[in-house]
Parts: C-alpha cells; sequence; structure tokens
C-alpha cells in the first residue's frame, strides 16, 4: 500500500508514541497520610549528695568510755583502739531500667601511720538508711557490692544488698540518707614497742561513687 504524505505523519506520530511508552511513562494513583504525636523522650537521673557532716567514734573494745564522739583533730589513737566515722548519703535515682552500684574510694590517703602489719588499717561498710548492714569491711577502693535502684525500676529488686531509693531528685541540702558509710580505722593491737608513735595518716576527699551498671551491654 502506498501511504500518503498525511499517513506517513500518523504513523510517524504512532510510533513516537510507543518509544515514549518504552521508554517509562508517569501516572498518579491514589495516596494519602496521617500523622501522629512523636510524643516526648524524657531522660531519668542518677545524683549522690552528703547529708551532713561525718561523725567520728571512739568503739574502741574495752575502752571504758566507747562508744562516745570524739573529735577526730584531738583524738590520739593507741594499738588496741578502732575509731568509724559515719556519713548518711542521699541517692536520686529516676529510670525504668535503673541499676547503680556504691563503691567508696579515698582521695588521698597517706602517712606513715598506715600500715597492715602494725599500724592502722582503713575499710568500710555500708549501711541502709535503717541501719542494716548491706557490706562489712571493704578496702577503701574495692566495689562494695552494694546495688541501689530507682522506685520505677521496672526489673526484679533482689531482696540483698539492695536499696530502693525514692528520691527523683536532691534538694539543694539534702536530709533524708537512703545509706550510711562507716568508715573504720583499727590500730593493729600487737604494735610492739614505740613503732608509729606519734606518726599521723591522711584521709582526705573521700569520694562515695554510685556509679550506673548494666546485666550486659547495651545493643544499638
Amino acid at each position: 500500500m502506498k501511504l500518503t504524505n498525511k499517513t506517513k505523519g500518523i504513523v510517524a506520530g504512532v510510533a513516537g508514541a510507543a518509544i515514549l511508552l518504552a521508554g517509562g511513562g508517569t501516572f498518579a494513583l491514589w495516596s494519602a497520610s496521617a500523622t501522629v504525636d512523636g510524643g516526648t523522650i524524657t531522660a531519668g537521673n542518677l545524683d549522690v549528695a552528703a547529708v551532713g557532716d561525718i561523725a567520728w567514734q571512739d568503739v574502741s573494745a574495752g575502752a571504758e568510755a566507747a562508744p562516745r564522739a570524739i573529735d577526730l583533730d584531738t583524738f590520739r589513737i593507741t594499738p588496741g583502739d578502732t575509731i568509724t566515722g559515719t556519713q548518711g548519703v542521699a541517692i536520686a535515682l529516676d529510670g525504668d531500667n535503673l541499676k547503680a552500684a556504691v563503691t567508696v574510694s579515698p582521695g588521698t590517703v597517706d602517712g606513715s601511720l598506715l600500715s597492715a602489719a602494725d599500724g592502722v588499717t582503713l575499710s568500710y561498710s555500708v549501711l541502709d538508711g535503717s541501719g542494716e548492714v548491706l557490706a562489712s569491711d571493704v578496702d577503701l577502693g574495692t566495689p562494695s557490692v552494694v546495688d541501689v535502684y530507682a522506685d520505677n525500676y521496672a526489673g526484679t529488686v533482689p531482696g540483698v544488698n539492695a536499696i530502693v531509693s525514692s528520691q527523683k531528685t536532691l534538694p539543694s541540702t539534702p536530709t533524708d540518707a537512703d545509706l550510711q558509710v562507716v568508715i573504720k580505722a583499727s590500730f593493729d593491737q600487737d604494735t610492739p614497742d614505740q613503732v608509729r608513735t606519734q606518726t599521723a595518716a591522711t584521709l582526705d576527699d573521700v569520694a562515695i561513687n554510685v556509679v550506673q551498671t548494666r546485666y550486659a551491654p547495651q545493643a544499638n
């Protein structure tokens, strides 16, 4: 069949349309969207503070006046003596998965009176707010194995070596103690002759650390 010029133009147009379709065309289908309130993610809290001042006592076995309050600046320790310093500690915890461990660490411990063999040794104990012992005679700087939990903790709180803090934040001057830390200094009663006489032990800046812990590494 002989194509006229008019027919040739139509065929060319159809071919062009076919090429366009083969190359991909665009067209719209129905769509819709909606929005929802994403909410607010809020961080919890971990804080610790001393409650009042440390209170020192002479608790030496066999001492007629013990136990009694003492002034550490004027008290003179001798072989066989034991003295303790008790410090109340307030803890603020807020977190559904927040568990923390308590450790007491010395900032600076120095002096020739310190000696495990024939001088003064230092340790600490941790008690809850009611005075129940949770950890006893732990070396300074060693973890106390005492755990603290927020009262909104979602897991199971064990019945031993654990306290639960109901405080979410701490006031500028805390008055309620969640636990008590008792630092003990014991002078070896077998110290002979005049060993360690007129020496001193300096214990500065004792740090009560409350550090978050987790049972397993956090998965990202």
